[in-house]
């Protein structure tokens, strides 16, 4: 059971991974295009590989390209693949975010750590790596990490690597609808929350925890770390579904994901922009709905099997995973059961 309870607690800080705020995730030769492989098919049935299990890991594609790593957290390197499984950009990171604006956040290991930076497609940087962490472009800037963690020390550049917001905030996150989740901390205030293009302060800072906006809709976390509850809010900050969640998703395609405390445990279900639940909390963690599915994993004595479900709740693609990312562009990443296991891509 401990054990159980161990696995269960590691899949649920990687499936929320993109939950809370900032700040997550070398220079070379041009990337040669290696072939890995891949077994395409525009046809291919619903959870079948298109792309074989093969790496470490792999993350969502995004505008066409999908970060890879093999070798371990510490010691591999990451690269990208396209949809033919083709390596494009050669494996020489020691981090990768996603494409987002044609740009990608690439860590570069060093001697006092990690510096990241951002490359375009063809694998060269165009902004050097000089913070201590960066997140992907959304809107035309993006929340880097000048200092340590715990210093006010996070703010915005443009696509050039200029500061349009400097670094004054604790955390930052991704703007999206126009404002961005921010962390403050200063003699007045100790809280979260929503700035606009400008900096400045449009939702005070009131909330231990957000995530960004989708779908007109934000999580908030009202109370404290351990036993604050998460709702939702508007634009104007106003409390639209009441704060009554252990944690909470973004909305896509209508739906979010929400953790509810059932009797001794906590299980994952899904609400409707109204705060009904429309898919009853029965699963051990879930990601969000993309494509028209979402992926979700129940325990099984020390395992945690992964599958994905449609927005009646019922089983497309039967618990087989030991991980699984949501859909995005008609893939998701999957990891094969086992010790031994490796991540691949299945088709939608």
């Amino acid at each position: 059971m401990q054990a159980a309870r161990k696995t269960l607690r590691a899949v649920a800080a990687w499936i929320l991974c993109a939950l809370p705020v900032l700040l997550l995730a070398d220079r070379g030769s041009p990337a040669s295009r290696r072939p890995v492989t891949a077994t395409p098919s525009p046809a291919a049935p619903t959870g079948t590989f298109v792309i074989a299990p093969q790496f470490d890991y792999a993350d969502e594609f995004s505008e066409g390209l999908a970060a890879v790593r093999t070798g371990g957290p510490e010691t591999g390197t990451v690269g990208f693949i396209d949809k033919q499984g083709a390596m494009v950009i050669a494996p020489r990171f020691a981090s990768a975010g996603r494409f987002r604006d044609g740009l990608a956040p690439v860590g570069v290991a060093g001697p006092r750590g990690q510096k990241w930076g951002y490359i375009d497609k063809a694998g060269r940087f165009v902004i050097e790596p000089a913070f201590g962490a960066a997140a992907e472009f959304s809107e035309g800037v993006a929340a880097v990490r000048v200092g340590g963690r715990g210093s006010a020390s996070a703010g915005y550049i443009d696509r050039t690597g200029a500061f349009v917001l400097e670094p004054r905030f604790l955390e930052a996150s991704a703007f999206e609808q126009g404002l961005a989740p921010v962390r403050i901390r200063d003699s007045e205030t100790d809280g979260v929350g929503f700035i606009d293009k400008r900096g400045a302060l449009v939702v005070d800072a009131v909330f231990s925890g957000a995530l960004p906006f989708h779908e007109e809709l934000a999580a908030v976390r009202v109370g404290g770390p351990i036993t604050g509850k998460y709702g939702f809010i508007g634009p104007a900050g106003r409390l639209v579904i009441d704060p009554r969640f252990d944690e909470a998703g973004p909305f896509n395609e209508g739906l979010a994901l929400v953790r509810v405390r059932a009797g001794d445990a906590t299980k994952v279900g899904f609400i409707d922009k109204q705060g009904a639940v429309v898919i009853h909390p029965r699963f051990d963690w879930a990601g969000s709905f993309r494509e028209g599915l979402a992926p979700v994993g129940l325990a099984d004595r020390s395992l945690v099997k992964c599958g994905y479900i449609d927005k009646a709740g019922k089983y497309v693609v039967d618990p087989q995973f030991d991980m699984a990312h949501s859909f995005s562009e008609g893939l998701a990443s999957v990891r094969t059961a086992g010790d031994a296991g490796k991540w691949g891509f299945i088709a939608r």
